[in-house]
């Protein structure tokens, strides 16, 4: 096998139109029955270990001789990247690994690495924010308690290796409940159990959708929930019927006026168990958290989302209504205006808005393919020479894909390159994600950092001027947060008539829009800036922008902040 691996480099710089060369007629290309032969010929964890260097050398051997662009681009060379791609992420030594040391688990991983189908639905979901080695040993687990199920649910299983690589962030679910609020236990967070609890449920008729019917990335806004069973069967017997009853079920989650009053933003009631906020009722988030978690009971993709509106920070809740149909307005105030809302993204547990979700619901690993084999090469490959080039080549085939884009401009960042360089690859960016209001502003924001490194106050003052006038209306948070950053510049340098200047036209663009984001990113810094400063006649003339356009609605955090500003300035 090793003469037939090393034949692939010269059948890649065939295929490539490189100078042919006289091979030997063992040579063989990749194919799904080649690569049974490799697991018949390397029948336990030390010859896997062993085959796969050999196999990495092959490869390496094969990219330096026709490069990495031309390695990418063919289909043999991927083949046999992705079989090592898996092989990468065994340990290396795994008796003392606390999983992979037992018998039925390296069955489980060869199992799974001869199943082409859900190895590469499992290789095609992975992203650079992934940690590969924890989901694949969650996939074997998964694969080695509930085999009968895997054919009819591998997307599922492939959900739960995804979204449980990672620990669940300390601000879960939202940031007004303490750290670690929510019941879980150690027994139901096993990835086999919840598999089995969502398959169970699915073929029982408690779910709403079909789990089998949805993709992976849709699937792990189902599985990204570490609550008890005993939690979960509580919120089935919610009579939903339907997805959109969720809207309807956050009215119905009564509203602690008082709570909100009297500051306490924090859930004070012990546990916080779903049981106990259907009866005692919360704030918006709490609302927010019972409605999310009982559609994700029912087999509903779910996500919290908190935003800022015209009455300061709110939490609402978005679902799935079907295949690629999602809503995500449940549990918004009438008349609000929310430009945005932010969410976990389960995958990498990041914080990502409402747009550019939909924007990654369009484009998600049934559609990879090609891009994130070559991604998971590169990965294999950070810190060495063709590292960017095979991003390159990955982002080539897979546009959309935002952690690839996001993986090079690291790279670039820790490179030394140029500005000119830099921001070649910022305005592809740019050109490449010019309907996606994020990413645009991401672009923008960075060339005119570049700009601004450059002493070019001519394009500085343009693209700034640009990034306010594109978001002025739709998405007003980017607009206002750009335009506080100069005035924040000229306050703390102690230019106090320039700060106060470009407050006062900062609020006359946004007076419409007044609320939380003009409040937290321009106002409130503002204030208290002047007063750290000892500039309290300014904090107190800036207070006089709150009675042009702040219509705040009494039992809202935004109107406490509001109220609690207003004293610190004092009479």
């Amino acid at each position: 096998m090793r003469l037939a691996l090393l034949a692939l480099a010269a059948s890649i710089a065939i295929a490539s139109a490189a100078p042919a060369v006289a091979e030997p007629a063992a040579m063989t290309a990749y194919s799904e029955e080649a690569a049974g032969r490799w697991w018949a010929a390397h029948p336990d964890a030390a010859s896997w270990v062993a085959g796969r260097a050999e196999l990495r050398a092959t490869l390496d051997a094969a990219q330096a001789k026709v490069g990495a662009e031309r390695a990418a681009a063919n289909a043999h060379f991927l083949g046999w990247a992705a079989h090592l791609r898996w092989l990468s992420l065994f340990p290396d030594d795994p008796a003392a690994h606390p999983y992979f040391s037992k018998a039925e688990a390296r069955a489980a991983f060869a199992a799974v690495g001869q199943n082409e189908r859900l190895r590469l639905l499992f290789l095609g979901a992975l992203t650079a924010h992934d940690d590969a080695p924890k989901a694949a040993e969650i996939l074997c687990r998964v694969a080695e308690k509930n085999g009968e199920k895997l054919s009819e649910y591998q997307a599922l299983a492939v959900a739960l290796a995804v979204v449980f690589d990672q620990p669940f962030p300390k601000a879960w679910p939202h940031p007004f409940v303490e750290a670690n609020g929510p019941a879980t236990s150690a027994a139901d967070l096993d990835p086999a159990r919840r598999f089995a609890f969502y398959a169970k449920g699915n073929e029982e008729g408690k779910f709403l959708l079909d789990t089998r019917r949805l993709s992976v990335r849709e699937l792990t806004f189902l599985v990204d929930t570490p609550l008890e069973f005993k939690e979960l069967f509580y919120a089935q017997q919610v009579n939903l019927k339907t997805p959109d009853r969720l809207a309807q079920l956050y009215t119905q989650i009564p509203y602690d006026v008082g709570r909100m009053d009297k500051g306490v933003y924090l859930w004070p009631h012990g546990a916080y168990r779903l049981i106990d906020i259907g009866k005692k009722g919360g704030i918006c988030v709490d609302q927010a958290f019972f409605v999310e978690q009982t559609g994700k009971s029912q087999g509903v993709p779910t996500v919290l989302l908190l935003g800022q509106g015209s009455s300061g920070q709110h939490g609402r809740v978005g679902y799935l209504k079907g295949p690629n149909q999602w809503e995500f307005r449940a549990g918004d105030y009438r008349g609000s205006d929310f430009p945005v809302g932010e969410c976990f993204d389960p995958q990498s547990w990041r914080r990502i808005t409402d747009d550019l979700l939909m924007f990654q619901m369009k484009y998600d690993a049934r559609a990879a393919g090609k891009a994130r084999l070559i991604l998971g090469w590169a990965l294999m490959n950070e810190g060495a020479p063709d590292y960017r080039a095979l991003l390159a080549a990955a982002r080539a085939h897979m546009p959309q894909g935002i952690d690839i884009w996001e993986a090079e401009a690291a790279a670039l960042a820790a490179s030394d390159a140029a500005i000119p360089e830099r921001a070649a690859f910022w305005k592809a960016w740019l050109a490449n994600f010019r309907d996606v209001r994020d990413l645009k502003s991401k672009a923008q924001v960075q060339l005119l950092r570049l700009a601004e490194q450059a002493g070019d106050d001519a394009a500085a003052k343009r693209l700034r001027d640009e990034i306010v006038r594109e978001n002025k209306s739709g998405r007003f948070d980017l607009a206002v947060a750009i335009q506080a950053e100069p005035m924040l510049e000229a306050l703390d340098a102690g230019r106090f008539d320039e700060a106060e200047a470009k407050l006062k036209s900062a609020m006359a663009a946004f007076r419409s829009k007044a609320g939380g984001h003009v409040f937290y990113n321009l106002l409130q810094p503002y204030v208290r800036g002047c007063l750290a400063a000892g500039e309290r006649d300014r904090a107190r003339r800036a207070l006089a922008y709150l009675g042009k356009g702040f219509e705040v609605v009494r039992h809202s955090i935004l109107y406490n902040d509001i109220e609690a500003l207003k004293a610190e300035v004092g009479g």
